[in-house]
């Protein structure tokens, strides 16, 4: 090759490594133009309920009181089955310890007769799910009668079956009133906490920092 065709492709290479490309153009970025909430700290701080006053709580006192009566006296079929609407409606963990008591009966009979209800699938099906979820040992034999229920968030679980109950023939009013007063007993307790929140976080000044938040 002569001199002239190597320093040519010298050049070439050259050019190819030093070459620098043109700037790139900045794009701006768009806003996200996200909409104010409704949830200001005004608004939160004007939120109240009734059901945070001593008369609310007098109120809750009593109808327990009538429930536990209730799971007192009702027969073990009965006993079961308002002890799953306990559950299912959000407010069983008042009556921890009646449940417990009951259903270690149950336990006892089952160990004694080796055998759940026969005659009755509903029967048979709830106290083995029962049984199960509170921790006692039933034969694995009964499984295939378990009823399942999916996961859900507890609290949404008892306000949307708080609804279905209600059109139940046979809803019993003293568990449903429990209920309705519990539910908003506990919400109004969320609300309390939110006024706190949000007024450590008008008092913190980071809204004005954190725009997006």
């Amino acid at each position: 090759m002569s001199p002239k065709n190597k320093r040519s492709n010298l050049v070439e290479r050259s050019s190819g490594i030093v070459h620098v490309p043109a700037p790139v153009q900045c794009i701006a970025r768009r806003s996200a133009d996200y909409q104010l909430p409704i949830w200001q700290f005004d608004y939160i701080q004007s939120l109240n309920s009734k059901y945070t006053g001593e008369e609310c709580v007098t109120r809750i006192s009593k109808v327990m009181e009538d429930v536990k009566v209730m799971l007192e006296v009702a027969n073990p079929l009965a006993q079961v089955d308002h002890i799953d609407m306990l559950q299912r409606l959000g407010i069983s963990y008042h009556f921890e310890h009646e449940i417990k008591g009951i259903l270690k009966g149950l336990h006892r009979r089952l160990v004694h007769n080796h055998t759940l209800r026969k005659n009755n699938l509903y029967a048979t099906a709830l106290e083995f799910r029962l049984l199960r979820e509170h921790g006692f040992c039933v034969e694995q034999v009964s499984h295939a009668l378990e009823l399942p229920l999916h996961w859900r968030m507890r609290r949404l679980e008892a306000r949307w079956f708080i609804d279905v109950y209600e059109k139940k023939p046979h809803m019993n009013s003293v568990i449903l009133e429990l209920a309705k007063l519990d539910f908003n007993m506990v919400q109004s307790m969320h609300q309390e906490d939110l006024k706190y929140a949000s007024t450590w976080w008008k008092d913190s000044g980071l809204g004005e920092e954190l725009k997006f938040c």
